[in-house]
């Protein structure tokens, strides 16, 4: 199977959606605004492409959009400016799983890493994803500390409980 990796650009909203789509199906969102903010989808994709510290890759296979990898970069102050490159999204579609395509979408993110200089690449994922935690570290990345969020659209504690 040949595998074409390339730069999104707008004609790949309808495919970005429908990724997008399967890839909330699989993974809930503790926010609880996941499902509204999922209906604009379009609007972030657009966004995304707009902004010129991230990059949308998409794989194709016959010219049909089988996955992405949508990641950012800055610069840290405590690594001389050298970028930190975060991983938002890698996504597969079903039925093209366990084939490499997530593991070259990876390998794209780790090139970029190593051209620009980044001294390090992160992304999250669920403790209980386990074909996830499998791609991840047949890429070479390793656990490192804990990840911690905080959902500014869910409902506080003090609003639920009086307090």
């Amino acid at each position: 199977m040949i595998v074409n990796l390339r730069k999104a650009t707008c004609v790949d909203v309808t495919c970005l959606k429908e990724l997008a789509k399967e890839f909330a199906a699989e993974n809930p969102s503790d926010s609880s605004t996941a499902r509204k903010d999922l209906k604009n989808s379009s609007e972030a994709v657009t966004r995304l492409l707009a902004d010129n510290h991230v990059e949308v890759l998409v794989a194709e296979v016959t010219s049909h959009i089988v996955g992405c990898v949508i990641f950012s970069s800055m610069p840290s102050l405590v690594h001389g400016g050298r970028l930190l490159v975060f991983v938002d999204l890698v996504v597969v579609k079903n039925k093209y799983r366990r084939q490499g395509i997530g593991k070259q979408l990876m390998s794209a993110v780790m090139e970029f890493a190593s051209r620009n200089n980044a001294y390090k690449i992160v992304l999250t994922t669920r403790f209980n994803n386990v074909a996830a935690l499998a791609l991840h570290r047949s890429c070479g990345l390793q656990k490192n500390g804990l990840a911690m969020a905080f959902y500014a659209t869910s409902v506080r504690p003090s609003e639920t409980d009086g307090g």
